[in-house]
């Protein structure tokens, strides 16, 4: 076989055409697949750099940037650069997967509750904030380091949380978020980067203000609407993924949900003879109530559909999340026959009080 050096130009184009290949299948085959949204990815990818684009724009920039590469300069970015991302984009879609040199739980549970605001405007920055870590393998040892990334998650996740109680639109978050993620340092001294850093964060903030998406701009009256809940579960899910992570200060390990009508959406009647009297409308109050839900793992639910609350208490192996856990309204503390209108109700109650503490009354750390 030829040494590099003897190689024609023709042959060297050959190698390095297969080494691009070889890169482009190990970022699309690999370590992402045909499970993830791969025009997604690219499209945030792009915009975690360079700033908004729409999607109908992501071919002609991806175009237009390869074209001014050479062959060298292009190897280099898909092997350094976009496999990086890649990482990155796993770790924020696959609750198994794990973020290198990070040793900070609350992490991967601040994702998990970005990822239950169905929303994508925040992976420009979360993307721009994950890829040098992976690239250039920073040594995130000292904890103040590792608090700085989970912050601006947590100030993103109040945005997108905020978005979906209120009706503001996501407009000028979907042209400003790439703009702030393009911000982010990414080149391999870790000083730059956590420079960077502090200097986003103070925009996102800035931007909570401006836009009124923060904690404080949530009409509280919408968390004892159950007209509001009925249409999305996700809405419930998201709300009570909230507090668990604001009881458990961000550390326990719960990773993808889904929200767990114990009542259930459709009431038997001989498992659920009290409410099964009740007209539709006052069944309804109950079943959407966020005195109602319970957090689920994933496929988990569906295994206790329908059946009555002493038979979901004794099915139930501790997979559930309550935020309530620890009071008399936990629902393993409360008896058999105990899930009442009035029990629901108290539970709503405890548990906007819980938000006001969580999230109004004390400064965001």
């Amino acid at each position: 076989m030829k040494k590099t050096q003897e190689l024609s130009d023709e042959e060297l184009r050959i190698v390095a055409r297969d080494e691009i290949f070889e890169f482009w299948k190990e970022i699309f085959s690999e370590t992402l697949n045909e499970e993830y949204n791969l025009i997604l990815f690219i499209r945030y990818a792009y915009m975690s750099r360079h700033g908004h684009i729409q999607k109908k724009e992501i071919y002609p920039k991806y175009s237009k940037m390869f074209k001014n590469l050479d062959l060298d300069r292009l190897t280099k970015y898909l092997k350094d650069d976009l496999l990086s991302q890649a990482t990155a984009f796993k770790v924020l879609l696959d609750s198994n997967e794990s973020m290198p040199n990070f040793s900070n739980d609350k992490l991967k549970n601040i994702i998990e509750c970005l990822k239950s605001t169905n929303t994508q405007q925040w992976f420009s920055v979360c993307l721009a904030v994950l890829t040098p870590i992976i690239q250039h393998r920073f040594n995130l040892s000292e904890t103040n380091q590792e608090t700085l990334v989970v912050k601006i998650f947590e100030n993103l996740h109040e945005m997108m949380f905020v978005l979906n109680y209120s009706d503001r639109l996501a407009n000028k978050l979907e042209t400003k978020l790439p703009e702030i993620a393009s911000k982010v340092d990414q080149g391999s001294d870790v000083n730059d980067y956590f420079s960077s850093l502090s200097n986003i964060d103070d925009e996102i903030v800035q931007l909570k203000g401006t836009l009124e998406l923060s904690y404080s701009h949530i009409d509280l009256i919408r968390f004892k609407d159950n007209e509001f809940f009925e249409p999305s579960n996700n809405l419930g899910n998201m709300f009570l993924l909230l507090l668990n992570y604001k009881k458990n200060g961000g550390r326990m390990n719960f990773k993808t949900r889904t929200l767990e009508h114990v009542l259930p959406q459709s009431v038997k009647e001989e498992e659920w003879p009290e409410f099964f009297s009740y007209d539709i409308e006052r069944q309804k109050k109950s079943i959407y109530s966020i005195g109602n839900f319970l957090n689920a793992p994933s496929g988990k639910n569906s295994s206790l559909k329908g059946l009555s609350f002493k038979q979901k208490k004794s099915k139930e192996d501790g997979y559930l999340l309550d935020p309530l856990e620890g009071t008399d309204n936990y629902f393993k503390n409360i008896d058999d026959d105990g899930w009442t209108e009035e029990k629901i109700k108290e539970r709503q109650d405890q548990l906007i009080e819980m938000f006001k503490t969580a999230c109004l009354e004390k400064k965001q750390v």
